[in-house]
């Protein structure tokens, strides 16, 4: 059944627009953030970080939205298939479909009367699948990778050393490691013990198709076709050289023709997962370089 946009108008003026929009079976869901003031024909499609990672900077997605909005951009947020007020289920996503869903998202926004180009914005395994999309369409005039994962599978491998601490308080020791978790996943499709998945990360379920095709992604290999402009902005607790893969990324885009740039957003927390002590939903730099980049490329 189709169902009808809810639009939102602020006291300022501030028009923002709730809807979902298909991909095959999959409702996703999207919030339009439409321009304010002169339109500059830019559509801007936000590529969410993955898992647990989403939750924790939800607002600050929101908060970037509504600032691009504010610059006469027009903006769409949207959820994955599995996540956030999506249909699906999480362990049912894989590689395909994310670029799936990031195609039909780029496409409903460049569908919006006055939108011409686009610019995709993803942050860490977010920019991966903005990434992947951009090297794939003509119409991408501009990408920003925030803190991007250029070998998938190098991140994924840390992120289920980092889960078996789980294990210590379900069972109070380490019941199966990282490479057994991964050699059970790829054998039978799941590793399990006394009936507890262990193939998640903080909760959230790493299926066997999604997992086989992670580990064939690398950006430095990915992204041949891409030969806009880019900025790639790690994000880092104090200041240092950029790392050797982000600074190799950079190099191959720029070898393909592309306008790459690589700076540096010093924040001084990890602000994509938990921290008891202090919260941001606006990371200064993060932002700023960004608008500040944009202004420049978009002259």
């Amino acid at each position: 059944m189709k169902q009808t946009p809810k639009t939102i108008v602020s006291a300022r003026g501030d028009r923002e627009e709730f809807l979902f929009f298909q991909n095959g079976e999959h409702r996703l869901f999207g919030a339009h953030f439409e321009p304010r003031g002169t339109a500059t024909g830019l559509g801007v499609v936000l590529c969410a970080p993955f898992a647990e990672e989403k939750i924790y900077t939800h607002r600050l997605f929101t908060n970037f939205a509504r600032q691009l909005a504010a610059q006469g951009h027009s903006v769409l947020r949207f959820d994955f298939m599995g996540q956030g007020d999506s249909s699906g289920q999480f362990e049912e996503a894989t590689v395909e479909t994310r670029i799936a869903d990031t195609m039909c998202a780029a496409d409903w926004l460049k569908g919006r009367p006055g939108v011409n180009r686009l610019l995709l914005v993803g942050l860490r395994m977010g920019a991966v699948w903005a990434g992947l999309v951009a090297a794939q369409r003509d119409d991408v005039a501009h990408l920003v990778l925030w803190d991007p994962v250029v070998n998938v599978e190098r991140q994924l491998k840390e992120e289920l050393r980092l889960a078996l601490a789980i294990q210590t308080v379900l069972f109070r020791k380490i019941v199966m490691n990282r490479n057994q978790i991964i050699d059970s996943l790829l054998t039978n499709g799941k590793a399990e013990y006394d009936g507890v998945t262990l193939n998640h990360l903080q909760g959230w379920v790493i299926s066997k198709p999604f997992y086989e095709q992670a580990i064939q992604i690398d950006l430095r290999k990915g992204m041949s076709g891409f030969t806009g402009n880019c900025l790639l902005l790690p994000i880092v607790k104090k200041e240092k050289k950029p790392s050797k893969p982000v600074v190799e990324l950079r190099n191959v885009l720029k070898e393909q023709g592309a306008t790459a740039e690589l700076d540096l957003a010093i924040e001084e927390i990890t602000f994509w997962t938990i921290n008891p002590n202090i919260f941001t939903n606006h990371p200064a730099m993060l932002f700023d370089k960004t608008f500040a980049w944009l202004r420049e490329v978009e002259k």
